[in-house]
């Protein structure tokens, strides 16, 4: 008997078009379920990896305007027409924290092996 393999519903507003046109700008591109901190769904959004530039204007933000930040990296990494809705949302909103965890998950931080000399 074969294996049922079952697809991701995408969701509102985003193609399967979108998508492949995302995998090929970016290195990554992932479905991220959003929840509030007691596990309530809130909603799905597709994210990628930021540009170049919204990394450098992220990190120039985040010690001088954290909310300005945060909506920087929402808009550079939400695919669709969720990122300016959620970008929107006032800093102390579950939506709006989770979609910047989805977020922040997607930049391309490296790991580093330290050893004493």
């Amino acid at each position: 008997m074969a294996k049922e393999i079952k697809t991701a519903t995408l969701p509102e507003g985003i193609t399967q078009e979108m998508i492949d046109e995302a995998k090929g700008k970016y290195s990554s591109v992932k479905l991220a379920s959003l929840s509030t901190g007691e596990g309530e769904y809130l909603e799905d959004i597709v994210v990628h990896t930021p540009s170049a530039f919204v990394m450098t204007e992220f990190e120039k933000q985040i010690d001088r305007n954290s909310y300005k930040a945060k909506a920087l990296l929402i808009k550079g990494c939400v695919l669709g027409e969720a990122r300016n809705r959620i970008a929107a949302l006032p800093n102390n909103e579950e939506l709006f924290n989770a979609a910047f965890s989805a977020a922040a998950e997607m930049l391309p931080i490296g790991k580093a092996t330290l050893k004493n000399l």
